[in-house]
């Protein structure tokens, strides 16, 4: 009953043009919280709310492409929005864009993918800090600096 109603005064938020109830909408109904799991009508708000260029609902709707969450599988698309982010500074999309150059869901670019990891990992995101040491360890898309690798890795582990 409470989630309805706070889904409902959302949804009349969302619909005068609140980039940011479009986003908690949207969560609302892909998490199942206080409302009926509904994958492709979390995926519209989350769109919506993305196409308003609210930031981290355009990282929520890369994720959503890549995982085929309420939507078919669209790996390009994915990445388009993991970029949008990205260019802004979001530092989990830089993560997830690189992620996907990084591991060849996109033509491979390992590179590429390190420089987005580098960028997310001066943010303190520890998965990026992770990955950038395993590049730095193993020397891939980046000189080879074992030391500088197991910092990383080290700063990740201690952040949990």
């Amino acid at each position: 009953e409470e989630g309805l109603q706070a889904a409902k005064s959302l949804e009349a938020q969302a619909s005068s043009g609140s980039a940011e109830c479009m986003l908690q909408l949207g969560v609302m109904f892909v998490t199942a919280n206080g409302v009926e799991k509904d994958m492709s009508k979390g995926f519209h708000w989350i769109q919506k709310a993305a196409e308003m260029g609210h930031v981290e609902a355009q990282n929520c709707l890369g994720t959503m492409l890549r995982n085929g969450l309420g939507v078919e599988i669209q790996k390009e698309e994915a990445a388009r929005w993991f970029e949008k982010a990205g260019d802004v500074g979001h530092a989990e999309a830089q993560f997830n864009l690189g992620e996907m150059l990084w591991d060849a869901e996109l033509p491979q670019d390992l590179e590429a993918g390190v420089q987005l990891f580098q960028k997310a990992a001066q943010a303190d995101l520890h998965a990026a800090q992770f990955k950038l040491g395993l590049a730095l360890r193993r020397g891939l898309g980046v000189e080879m600096d074992v030391p500088r690798g197991m910092e990383y890795i080290e700063k990740a582990a201690n952040q949990g």
